[in-house]
């Protein structure tokens, strides 16, 4: 399990502590550190981590010094993103450890699914815009998100009415699965049960950010 916190302390200086918990967990972690190419849970982490950073003033602070040094400009970059996942100070929020019930969880999906619906409408670019394919691709973006946390909010309020003795716990388990990386482990055992070859899946995967010019991972290596 990992768990990560920013804070300023009393001084205002940056503080950020990841815990990480489990053989599992702490050998990748001391991998990544070690100068590994990051999985996409430890990409997640790290966009988590910015975020928490960014809340803060000392954090802000850290990241525009990065900046200044001629590292990327987070603080820009997570502005961009923050329509699908930081929506407004008033909308519910899944605290850090998770959420505590299903009606939690819900809640903070429902509202985003909202929010993400309308600003796709909202951005969806008409005839004769500048860059239509990338403003397409955005809004595009935006309408799979929604749909993904509608399908989440749907099958809990399913849970909660049909199975509320289940609801809170299965709610928790579905957020510890991402917590704890084992998602990408569980898709892999459903679809290999289902007849679907995960790698096939990635491969097509990589295949595709590449051409799209959006892979952070090193080139594939011919075989000798």
């Amino acid at each position: 399990m990992l768990e990560t916190r920013a804070r300023d302390n009393e001084a205002g200086e940056p503080v950020v502590v990841i815990v990480a918990t489990g053989t599992h967990d702490v050998s990748r972690l001391v991998n990544l550190l070690n100068g590994s190419t990051p999985n996409s849970e430890q990409r997640d982490l790290a966009d988590q981590v910015t975020r928490q950073v960014r809340r803060r003033s000392g954090g802000r602070a850290a990241l525009e010094l990065l900046a200044e040094h001629g590292g990327p400009d987070l603080l820009t970059a997570v502005g961009e993103t923050k329509p699908m996942f930081d929506v407004a100070a008033d909308v519910p929020d899944i605290p850090e450890h998770g959420p505590t019930s299903a009606v939690e969880l819900a809640k903070a999906y429902a509202a985003r699914t909202g929010y993400a619906m309308r600003y796709a409408h909202e951005t969806f670019p008409k005839s004769g815009h500048p860059d239509r394919p990338a403003a397409l691709r955005r809004a595009s973006d935006h309408f799979h998100v929604a749909q993904f946390m509608y399908g989440v909010v749907y099958l809990l309020r399913e849970l909660m009415q049909h199975a509320p003795d289940r609801a809170d716990e299965i709610a928790s388990n579905l957020w510890r699965d991402w917590l704890d990386g084992d998602a990408s482990e569980r898709l892999s055992d459903w679809l290999g049960a289902w007849g679907i070859d995960i790698d096939e899946l990635i491969v097509k995967a990589i295949d595709d950010a590449r051409a799209a010019g959006h892979t952070s991972s090193p080139p594939m290596k011919s075989p000798a």
